[in-house]
């Protein structure tokens, strides 16, 4: 199920992505943007992301719930910037038990969940790099081989065999 603000091709490129980054700002007004690696569509327009490790970003929330949320697929380089609303759920929070259960399906027992930070989208806006707009010919085929080759991928494959 989408929602108004996620279309199916951002959440298809939200499956691709390994990480997101998730912007804050403090009460002082002091920017963080961190790395989560655990986040994915509620079903109902929500995303959710399990504090695993984000005292920052969580203290940052809960004085000031706006955020902006990013994920690139780095093969194809491209991605979505989403702002929104965010909140933490916590134990006994209406909601936490729901949330947490299906971030827990999601990721399985591999990490800890601290808390959910359930992030609801305002505003999507698109993540594409320069390369397709100064180079129109470039199609994601070969950005994808271009990138293979910029992050080395055959020779770290080579090392772990």
């Amino acid at each position: 199920m989408t929602s108004k603000v996620l279309s199916e091709e951002v959440l298809e490129r939200m499956e691709t992505s390994v990480l997101c980054w998730l912007a804050t700002v403090s009460k002082d007004g002091m920017p963080n943007v961190s790395p989560k690696e655990a986040f994915m569509h509620d079903g109902h327009g929500k995303i959710l992301i399990a504090h695993i490790a984000s005292p920052q970003s969580v203290g940052n929330l809960e004085s000031n719930g706006f955020a902006c949320l990013s994920f690139l697929d780095v093969f194809v380089q491209k991605g979505f910037k989403i702002h929104g609303k965010a909140c933490v759920l916590r134990d006994g929070h209406e909601g936490f038990q729901i949330q947490y259960a299906k971030l827990r399906r999601y990721i399985g027992p591999k990490f800890p969940i601290h808390a959910v930070i359930e992030f609801e989208p305002e505003t999507v806006s698109p993540i594409i790099a320069p390369s397709y707009r100064m180079f129109p010919e470039i199609g994601e085929r070969d950005m994808v081989r271009e990138s293979l080759e910029t992050y080395r991928v055959e020779s770290v494959l080579d090392t772990l065999q």
